[in-house]
């Protein structure tokens, strides 16, 4: 529920002058519709599109996933070129290591390579170097 997050919003704004978007998921807070994980992606899509339309270059747009929105983040940053990638309390079973193979994929045995992985996916995508310094 986007609304429980209102404080870390306001300090973003007033103590960093960041721009914030908040988002309610379908099926979550006051948004309709059913959750599903195509839905979900389909929702970071057209805040990410959205975004831009209102003339935020991709060069500056940061992604913020908390828990299941951890998910959503990591694949738009997959599809897109974001600036970075901020993971809050992404699930436990990425902490254990356990996280989906196939193009583009390892598994890692911990969280800091796991992310590590991430980090190399989205370079790989981008096209892009710095990325790597993140950790």
């Amino acid at each position: 529920n986007a609304s429980h997050r209102l404080e870390r919003a306001r300090i973003l704004v007033e103590n960093l002058g960041l721009d914030v978007a908040l988002v309610d998921y379908r099926g979550y807070g006051h948004s309709t519709g059913r959750p599903s994980e195509e839905g979900l992606y389909a929702d970071g899509e057209a805040v990410w599109q959205a975004a831009v339309a209102r003339g935020f270059s991709p060069d500056r747009i940061v992604l913020f996933g908390e828990s299941l929105g951890c998910a959503v983040a990591i694949e738009t940053a997959i599809r897109r070129r974001p600036a970075a990638v901020i993971l809050e309390t992404p699930f436990a079973s990425i902490a254990r290591g356990i996280w989906s193979s196939g193009p583009g994929y390892a598994l890692c045995g911990a969280f800091s390579a796991a992310l590590q992985c991430l980090i190399a996916r989205v370079t790989s995508f981008s096209g892009s170097s710095s990325a790597s310094s993140m950790t």
